[in-house]
């Protein structure tokens, strides 16, 4: 019995060092993307809302360049809410990043 609690409290420790392990490494890493950042004669691109989705993530949110989204052909986007609650619900729980617009950019498009 001694002999069992020894093994779970070494495999604690190994998996907490572990997880210290990941913490310093993380803090050690530095964020310098700074938004996206137009050139002079830039426009905004439109997209209809049926998109493919893996070209919208490739000429896109893995460019990180803004969009706009047209839904004159599907009118399912504008029956919910872009809230915390329906992100949660469609990420589960997949990791998330998100950008924090200042307000000096804030805008509507309509």
């Amino acid at each position: 019995m001694i002999n069992q609690k020894r093994n779970h409290s070494s495999k604690f420790d190994q998996l907490n060092n572990q997880k210290n392990q990941r913490n310093n490494q993380k803090s050690k890493i530095k964020i310098k993307y700074q938004g996206f950042i137009p050139k002079k004669d830039w426009k905004i691109d439109t997209v209809e809302s049926d998109i493919c989705p893996q070209l919208f993530f490739e000429k896109y949110v893995k460019q990180r360049q803004p969009v706009l989204i047209n839904n004159s052909k599907n009118n399912q986007m504008t029956q919910f809410s872009w809230n915390k609650d329906y992100m949660s619900k469609k990420a589960g729980n997949t990791e998330v990043f998100i950008e924090k617009r200042d307000a000096e950019y804030e805008c509507n498009i309509y």
